[in-house]
Order: structure tokens, then sequence, then C-alpha cells
């Protein structure tokens, strides 16, 4: 669940740069579903619609990364802690996306450090609580 949040995270952060080249990675359901258009993907804003897309996409990829708490939870040592870092990154960046009303075309957003150690602390923390050992 972990990798897939992540994947769905990079799409996500990747979309304007990713139909510049012609690719895009957002599910062709969802785009019907919220009526956005490759057209909308090389605006140079996002519309409305895409904005609503993204929110919905963000919303599975913080799904998917929180279903890897239990993952952090269950290890020990080095392991608890980096994917305890994955999971706090990938979180911290859809924050970030959120943060900036979903706008992922204009510009790159990047979670940032005090974003990270916001989710990171209590993730790492929880899961020593849950578990025991650090």
């Amino acid at each position: 669940a972990v990798c897939s949040g992540l994947q769905v995270l990079e799409h996500l952060q990747d979309v304007g740069e990713d139909a510049a080249a012609g690719r895009v990675y957002l599910p062709a359901e969802d785009m019907a579903r919220f009526g956005c258009t490759p057209a909308d993907l090389a605006a140079p804003v996002a519309g409305e619609p895409l904005r609503r897309l993204v929110a919905f996409e963000c919303e599975r990829a913080r799904e998917l990364l929180n279903d890897g708490r239990t993952l952090v939870a269950s290890l020990r040592g080095y392991g608890r802690l980096a994917i305890c870092g994955f999971v706090a990154g990938g979180l911290a960046g859809l924050d970030a996306i959120e943060a900036a009303g979903f706008e992922v075309l204009s510009t790159t957003r990047s979670a940032g450090a005090w974003r990270l150690l916001r989710r990171a602390v209590p993730l790492y923390l929880g899961a020593i609580l849950r578990r025991g050992s650090a």
C-alpha cells in the first residue's frame, strides 16, 4: 500500500510535466468522472475539474499511505525508521498539494522539512507506543 500511495503522489506532482511530454497517468475513468480532459492537463493552471480530480486522487493516496501505519508499527530499528520516513514523506507531499488548493500545473509542490517532521514524529512515536521498543 505504501509504494502504491507514493506512486499516486508522484503522478500528481508531475501532472503538468507529464502532460507536456504527452503522458497521462491519471486514471481515465476518474478523469471522465470529474469532467477532466487531456486539454485540462495542458493548461497553465489547474481548472476546477482538475482540482477536484487531484483532491480525489490525493485522498486515494492518503488512504494507501495511512494503511502503511500498521507496517511501521510492525517493524523495529532502521526498518521502522525508513518506512516511517516514506509514509511521512508521502503524507507531507499530499499536505503540500492540498495546501496549494490542489494546483499541480503551475508549480511543483515540495513537502518541506516542517511538514515532513509534523508527519514523521507522531507516526514514529505512535508506532513505538503501539508495539514498543525503538
